[in-house]
């Protein structure tokens, strides 16, 4: 019980900070990958998979 309630909140907290950090990331890259993307779309697509 000791260690699934700790296991709990800790995996939770650490899902927290990742979450926001990657969506803040991902809004960035997608703001000027959009309109890049739209001229050399193939190039970017290949380099971002």
């Amino acid at each position: 019980m000791l260690l699934g309630k700790p296991g709990k909140p800790k995996s939770c907290k650490r899902g927290k900070p990742k979450s926001p950090k990657s969506p803040k990331k991902g809004k960035k890259t997608k703001k000027p990958g959009k309109p890049k993307s739209s001229k050399p779309g193939k190039p970017r697509a290949s380099r971002k998979t």
